[in-house]
């Protein structure tokens, strides 16, 4: 039963927090934002994970996971009420902020606690789970976010994903006593370079990094193509869902893929298939096409977090899991505040074709780095 809790508790919160920010950008677009303005507008998602993950890892690593996630479920709900109010492109920018408040507190944590409820046997199992759940919302997502927009509007689509944050929050303040508590025992003086000293940890969170803020380029940018070809919002969120249907699909089959080429393998296959399909993405406008090569792009992006999250969970310390998945969220979100700043000077003064070959090229040296590293593959289990 606690799993079950974890997955609908992961599902409402995180789900709300990716229709929240699919929803600002569509929201900003309809207020006239530049490309440029997209791109602080991700940044400003990505600020306060970059700045508090890894003491977030740490509290959670002390004290436990539950009132940390209780407040960022509350942080999402304001997040999202701000733009309901205030119709204005700097309101985006203040959701934005709230909301990547939330997802410091839900991403690691949340992986974390599905780790600690896990037997080593399980863990393999029950973190492909979480990554199946994350397809789906990935698929349930765009869709909602721009049938809601399409339909009621953007500003009374803004109180339907902050229902969800609340409904989340509720059941963490009622049910959350079933998770693991925090360990007074865990040493609280540890630096941020430890956790970079542990084998295998810098390769992944390179791994990791790059399938981030990749997967992130693309769900921020393909709607502004998407809008500069005509597509309606229900259109580009059925694009994008296209991408988290591929996500589910090859996670399905992710254990399979790992017995045959290992995990280094499938990284070097999936990291190569997704540059191809960003290179061809800004040449084509038809809605087909661009869900076929989203599609495509699904297939490599689905591979990637959930062999990093396993194999950096079981090389983790014991008791410094919330950690080291701190440490992986602050290095995500400092390069997934910068990047999308630069990419949305790139694109506003070259257009989006640029954007989406630097995007590729990302990917093709993440294929690269995996292929040099191929052979060692991390433990299964980790600590007991």
């Amino acid at each position: 039963m606690p799993m079950i809790f974890t997955f609908v508790v992961i599902f409402l919160c995180l789900g709300s927090n990716m229709a929240g920010r699919i929803l600002l950008s569509l929201y900003a677009l309809e207020l006239g934002a530049k490309p440029a303005d997209i791109g602080l507008l991700a940044a400003s998602f990505y600020v306060f994970p970059f700045v508090l993950s890894w003491w977030l890892g740490k509290l959670s690593d002390r004290y436990g996971s539950r009132w940390l996630i209780f407040w960022g479920a509350l942080c999402g709900a304001l997040g999202m009420l701000a733009p309901y109010f205030w119709r204005e492109i700097p309101a985006m920018y203040l959701g934005g902020l709230m909301l990547g408040i939330a997802f410091a507190t839900f991403n690691g944590m949340l992986q974390t606690i599905v780790g600690q409820l896990s037997k080593p046997e399980q863990r393999t199992r029950n973190f492909s789970n979480m990554s199946l759940l994350g397809s789906t919302m990935n698929f349930v997502a765009p869709m909602w976010a721009g049938f809601s927009i399409d339909h009621l509007g953007a500003a009374p689509a803004c109180l339907y994903v902050m229902a969800v944050s609340i409904a989340g929050g509720v059941l963490v303040l009622g049910w959350g006593g079933c998770w693991p508590g925090g360990s007074e025992r865990v040493e609280s003086a540890g630096r941020f370079a430890d956790i970079l000293k542990q084998p295998g940890v810098v390769r992944m969170l390179v791994a990791s990094t790059l399938v981030q803020v990749c997967q992130d380029l693309f769900l921020f940018y393909m709607p502004v193509h998407g809008h500069q070809v005509g597509l309606s919002a229900t259109v580009i969120g059925v694009v994008l869902s296209a991408y988290a249907a591929a996500c589910w699909l090859v996670r399905m089959v992710l254990m399979r893929l790992v017995a045959r080429l290992g995990e280094g393998g499938v990284l070097v296959y999936a990291f190569a298939i997704a540059a191809m399909s960003l290179v061809a993405m800004p040449l084509f406008g038809h809605p087909v096409a661009l869900g076929a090569l989203a599609f495509v792009f699904g297939l490599g992006m689905g591979c990637g977090q959930p062999i990093v999250t396993v194999m950096l969970f079981s090389n983790s310390a014991e008791g410094r899991s919330g950690e080291t998945f701190g440490v992986r969220l602050t290095i995500n979100n400092m390069m997934r505040f910068t990047t999308p700043v630069l990419f949305g000077v790139v694109a506003s003064a070259f257009g989006l074709f640029p954007l989406f070959l630097l995007n590729a090229l990302m990917m093709a040296a993440g294929s690269a780095l995996m292929a040099r590293g191929r052979g060692g593959r991390a433990p299964r289990q980790g600590p007991e």
